[in-house]
């Protein structure tokens, strides 16, 4: 949904899920492909910046 993420980089992006089966992992997703990985949080990935918002008044 390249329109609604415009100004996301194709690249892998750090979620806030941990890893169940491992202390200091967490998930990654690839956002070029789609993919998903659980890594160290050693592993370089981007952070994206996210908030929750209420609807606007009428929708």
């Amino acid at each position: 949904q390249s329109q609604a993420f415009a100004s996301t980089v194709g690249d892998w992006c750090w979620t806030s899920t941990p890893c169940a089966w491992r202390a200091g992992a967490s998930w990654c997703v690839d956002f070029a492909y789609g993919f998903v990985n659980g890594s160290d949080h050693g592993y370089r990935c981007f952070v994206r910046a996210v908030r929750s918002a209420s609807p606007a008044p009428g929708q």
